[in-house]
């Protein structure tokens, strides 16, 4: 089997480490004797393979909702965080991509992680900060180009918080 060219993202990489455990765990308790099994049970009822990857789109959107709490409290008090929550939970098309199985609640997650990190980074100045938020701005633009310019956020954090400290960064600074 030939696999797609650019096809394979994180979303699915988590989705096939899923499915390799079902495997693994069908293995053990002698419901699988060998791969063609659950390539039969995907062909004659596919209904577990699309359970785990709804309940994967849920977790994940569950865990950003957790983040936006997280991101408004950061920013100004427990109140925004609630207000900003809320607001992510009811969005009909957030709730429609976590019922369904595709990568964007996913691609949302990471660019709210790498906002948050950003932000963290700006009260903290930790570089685990910022390197998190380079990691999850740069896997978001690896699952769909759209949120390009969100690592304008962790350089414009990094230089902030250069020049605040008195250092004076360049592009070949940022480079190196």
């Amino acid at each position: 089997i030939e696999y797609p060219f650019l096809s394979p993202n994180i979303y699915e990489f988590i989705l096939a480490a899923e499915y390799a455990a079902l495997y693994v765990i069908g293995l053990l308790f002698s419901v699988f004797q060998s791969p063609q099994d659950i390539a039969d049970l995907y062909k004659s009822d596919p209904s577990i393979f699309y359970l785990l990857a709804r309940g994967t789109s849920a977790i994940i959107s569950t865990f950003t909702i957790f983040l936006t709490y997280k991101l408004g409290k950061t920013l100004h008090d427990w109140k925004t965080g609630i207000l900003a929550a809320f607001f992510l939970a009811v969005i009909y098309i957030h709730a429609l991509d976590a019922h369904f199985a595709v990568p964007d609640t996913l691609v949302v997650f990471l660019v709210v992680s790498c906002i948050l990190s950003s932000v963290l980074y700006l009260k903290n100045t930790r570089p685990r900060y910022i390197i998190l938020a380079g990691l999850a701005g740069g896997a978001a633009i690896g699952l769909k180009y759209l949120p390009g310019p969100i690592l304008l956020g962790p350089l414009l954090a990094l230089l902030f918080v250069a020049r605040s400290k008195g250092r004076q960064i360049g592009f070949s600074h940022l480079v190196m």
